[in-house]
């Protein structure tokens, strides 16, 4: 069946980015839910500290909507999202799967709204979601269909290959660049939000500098984006099956790079979440995961080699 091929990766990768986003939006409501209580309780204290009685408006027990919130939102990112999405790379290449995770924005125009309400979209956001809708419809027009064999035994040329050790290298400058401006907002989240240190410069997530808060988003989203650890392993598996591949060492380097990449990426995004409003974030996140990931896709993989020019074409106007 013509079905059982790039056209199930793709709806299998658009079911995985509904998981994504809901996720991310979840994990943001956790943060508001920890911000209402620690505001609750600062009240509390000025309240006994003035002796007045506390209001009854102002809930003295602990919620537990937040947690719930939270666990919620890590399950569904991940278990659901990178099952649906580990899955979808047996059937599409990367190069034609990452620049999917752009829905994600159409879901979060839709979605983002209901959840958080107090994030209003602008109509520069509606355009923008439909732009990037559009992107994904010339990528799967015109990205490659086909996805070549590859033996596990390719692997180690794949890593040695003159595109793919270019790619680490403007990788390196760029993550030099990122965790250079980053590194406030990490050190804010890290020591007086959370452990209540007075050892940050600033006391607040708006008192950070914009380059910061930008920085950690797209940190996350390009550590995220590194899927060709992941994509590595399912083709492999699906190619040579699972007796073959579990004799090669670079397997287990790879399985390691894409859970370690995965990790990463979503303790750096939850740190964004707490430093940003969601819509910021989300936009920055998926635009720096969706090139990282169609880029070393493309330099890993070299999967469109064999097409014409027009082929790049459209999926650079998309992107």
């Amino acid at each position: 069946m013509w079905f059982i091929g790039w056209p199930l990766g793709l709806l299998l990768s658009a079911i995985s980015s509904v998981f994504g986003i809901t996720g991310k939006l979840l994990l943001k409501l956790a943060h508001n839910e920890r911000d209402k209580e620690e505001a609750a309780a600062t009240q509390r204290e000025l309240r006994k500290s003035h002796g007045s009685l506390p209001s009854p408006t102002i809930s003295s027990g602990k919620s537990n909507l937040g947690c719930t919130y939270f666990y919620c939102g890590l399950f569904s990112m991940l278990v659901m999202n990178p099952a649906l999405g580990a899955l979808a790379y047996c059937f599409a290449t990367q190069s034609l799967l990452a620049p999917m995770a752009g829905l994600t924005i159409g879901w979060n125009t839709l979605f983002g709204p209901i959840l958080l309400p107090h994030e209003r979209l602008t109509t520069n956001d509606f355009v923008g979601a439909v732009l990037i809708f559009t992107g994904c419809v010339l990528v799967g027009v015109s990205g490659t269909h086909e996805s070549p064999p590859l033996p596990v035994e390719e692997l180690p040329a794949r890593f040695q290959s003159f595109s793919f050790v270019l790619y680490c290298i403007v990788l390196l400058a760029l993550l030099s660049f990122l965790i250079h401006h980053a590194k406030h907002a990490l050190h804010f989240t890290t020591t007086s939000r959370r452990a209540g240190v007075e050892s940050s410069p600033v006391s607040s997530p708006e008192q950070l500098p914009v380059i910061a808060r930008v920085s950690l988003s797209v940190f996350a989203g390009v550590m995220s984006g590194q899927l060709f650890f992941l994509a590595a392993v399912m083709r492999t598996l699906h190619d040579d099956g699972a007796s073959r591949i579990w004799s090669f060492p670079l397997t287990y380097v790879c399985i390691v790079g894409a859970v370690g990449t995965a990790l990463l990426g979503l303790y750096l995004l939850n740190e964004a979440l707490a430093v940003e409003d969601a819509v910021v974030v989300i936009y920055l996140y998926e635009a720096s995961y969706i090139m990282s990931g169609a880029i070393s896709g493309l330099c890993f993989f070299r999967d469109m080699n064999h097409l014409s020019a027009w082929h790049y074409t459209l999926p650079a106007a998309g992107y």
